[in-house]
């Protein structure tokens, strides 16, 4: 897959089209949680986990309203130190703009190297995502995200993790705007990891300080375990972001 986005983007440049009216975006995020948690449901180390993130991308590559973007992220637990990280990059772009209802699909590839998780990962994974933006009485986002393992040290599989919220402007100001975001998360397994079925329910909530070029956000949310094996916790985690 990486080769495939790799001669995509090598033949648009040379036909002229990349970075014609493209704009690069940029964010760097640290930030401290209760510990390493998966979408699977699991925690791993005794917290608190020191986790940060990078992302570079590029609006409107190919073609307007489309996106291309890189990730790196990686959390230490505190008290052991064990290192976690993954990274990978996707290509996204508009499947649906009608008025105040709009729709993104994207694609991607993933490396995920986790020495806490089992005996250790070192995982390839294939990455889709529909994300959904609407306004109703208030603004709401619902995402749809799923990893299949396409290289693994255990039996490959699939997993879907959905996702909603809304947004609640509590105040604002010309420059500022402090938002209050509740929502609820699923997620279902398909042999991912030797592991199938419906694994957990999250219901949660976060509340954040956003700037044009920063943001500092702190959240709450309730683990409600469907499987046996995944413990139920209240998880909490305080970031800081900074737009480049």
């Amino acid at each position: 897959m990486s080769v495939l986005v790799l001669l995509l983007l090598a033949a648009a440049i040379c036909q002229g089209q990349v970075f014609r009216k493209a704009t690069f975006t940029g964010s760097v995020q640290t930030g401290f949680a209760e510990t390493f948690q998966l979408a699977l449901g699991g925690t791993f180390g005794d917290g608190p986990a020191w986790q940060n993130k990078a992302v570079a991308g590029v609006n409107n590559a190919f073609r307007k309203g489309d996106s291309l973007t890189a990730f790196g992220w990686h959390t230490l637990d505190s008290r052991s130190g064990a290192f976690d990280w993954q990274a990978g990059f996707d290509y996204r772009y508009p499947l649906l703009r009608r008025s105040s209802h709009w729709i993104d699909g994207s694609l991607g590839y993933q490396r995920w190297v986790l020495r806490s998780v089992l005996n250790g990962t070192r995982d390839h994974l294939a990455a889709a995502n529909i994300t959904y933006n609407g306004k109703l009485k208030l603004p709401v986002t619902v995402t749809a995200d799923s990893w299949r393992l396409v290289s693994s040290p255990y039996r490959l599989g699939s997993i879907v993790c959905l996702q909603g919220w809304t947004n609640h402007v509590l105040w604002r100001t010309d420059t500022a705007r402090l938002v209050f975001r509740p929502g609820v998360a699923t997620t279902y397994a398909w042999h991912f990891w030797n592991k199938s079925g419906h694994r957990v329910v999250r219901l949660g909530g976060t509340l954040a300080w956003e700037t044009r070029t920063y943001s500092i956000e702190g959240g709450l949310r309730q683990q409600v375990a469907l499987m046996a094996g995944i413990p139920e916790n209240s998880y909490w985690f305080i970031r800081f972001k900074r737009i480049l």
